[in-house]
């Protein structure tokens, strides 16, 4: 929870419930009702972090949780489940304005690396591996995919094995410390391939997230992968010295948009004279 009147939410789960403590509250992506239901009642404003292919049920949850009486802002990463959830978790940490989470929250996406590693991509659907990637798959002996959904330059979906011959990837805006997978591990060529391409130092564990990878990877075999930015609250947005409200719901605004109501301020200079608006 970030201070007493926000929620941050992250739709990316098998069944909805809370995660870590109550901090973040985890919602399948069309569960309405025991979201809604779930929702704590103080939290006048609510962050809802979704994968970007779930956008149109993440709309549909927003709009039922505004009719309950929360001010809603809706933020779409193209990031997997854990990731999302991360995210989620570190905005909730955050004593701070609701007017500067939502901010912070595409800050973060932008600066994180997720993807995965895959023993082969048959299951895969997005993104999609090559027709020689699949036939690869069928092949005994290969050591895997990695799957890189955000946060590299390098290919969406690439071998193990060609990895191990290329170049580190290039993209690291932010210096990222730890990568972070499965509590069950990845073999050590993948473990490397995964460093490479990430542009983390070293390799953690993730928290015991309680959903699996089958849905988004296509396979139980799957090891989802994420590395948050060093030193994240670097990332915070700075209001200006003069920020003004949104006079509808109250929070600090950053840019001219509420984003929570979608309103801007209307200035005195701004009003037509002696008229309508």
């Amino acid at each position: 929870m970030v201070g007493p009147k926000v929620c941050v939410l992250a739709a990316s789960a098998a069944s909805t419930g809370e995660a870590l403590g109550g901090r973040v509250l985890v919602s399948a992506p069309d569960d309405v009702a025991e979201l809604v239901r779930r929702a704590p009642a103080q939290a006048e404003h609510v962050v809802l972090l979704a994968e970007q292919r779930h956008e149109r049920e993440a709309l549909r949850q927003a709009a039922a949780l505004t009719d309950v009486g929360h001010h809603v802002a809706v933020r779409t990463l193209p990031h997997g489940p854990a990731a999302l959830t991360l995210i989620a978790l570190e905005a909730s940490t955050v004593a701070s304005d609701p007017g500067l989470v939502p901010g912070y929250v595409e800050a973060l996406g932008a600066h994180t690396y997720s993807g995965a590693w895959l023993p082969g991509v048959t299951g895969l659907a997005d993104p999609s591996p090559s027709l020689w990637q699949h036939v690869r798959s069928w092949v005994p002996g290969g050591k895997g995919y990695v799957v890189t959904l955000a946060g590299s330059d390098r290919a969406a979906v690439e071998a193990v094995a060609r990895i191990a011959l290329s170049e580190p990837s290039g993209t690291r805006p932010f210096a990222r410390a730890e990568l972070l997978v499965d509590r069950h591990g990845v073999p050590d060529a993948a473990r490397d391939a995964l460093l490479r391409v990430s542009g983390a130092l070293s390799v953690g564990v993730l928290p015991p997230f309680d959903f699996t990878p089958d849905e988004r990877f296509g396979t139980p075999r799957a090891v989802e992968a994420v590395a948050l930015p060093q030193a994240p609250r670097r990332l915070l947005p700075t209001p200006a010295e003069a920020a003004e409200r949104c006079g509808v719901c109250g929070v600090l605004l950053v840019g001219p948009y509420c984003p929570y109501c979608h309103v801007r301020p209307i200035r005195p200079t701004e009003l037509a004279t002696g008229g309508a608006l």
